[in-house]
């Protein structure tokens, strides 16, 4: 599970059409938080790969950043995971 070419390209076009102003530079106020992944522990598979796949898009979307030269006004960034039940038992 390798990501981050994907989320690299995705990421810069959001950055490039909406996610900032000035020229790319800083992030729209109105932008608080952004869900990297939704659901990884449904979509990736062994499920032991969840951990990997989020630090490989976070990291192309931290180089997206970078290679933009996108500074201040940070925002959060988060996954969800979900409450599905595996094998008859909860996730855990």
């Amino acid at each position: 599970w390798y990501c981050y070419d994907n989320v690299y390209e995705s990421y810069s076009h959001n950055i490039a059409r909406g996610f900032t102003l000035d020229g790319n530079r800083t992030y729209h106020p109105a932008l608080k938080a952004f869900i990297l992944l939704n659901e990884p522990d449904l979509k990736v598979h062994p499920r032991s790969l969840t951990c990997r796949v989020l630090a490989s898009a976070f990291d192309a979307v931290l180089q997206a950043e970078k290679d933009a030269g996108v500074v201040g006004n940070p925002i959060a960034f988060t996954s969800t995971f979900s409450f599905a039940l595996f094998d008859g038992k909860p996730p855990g």
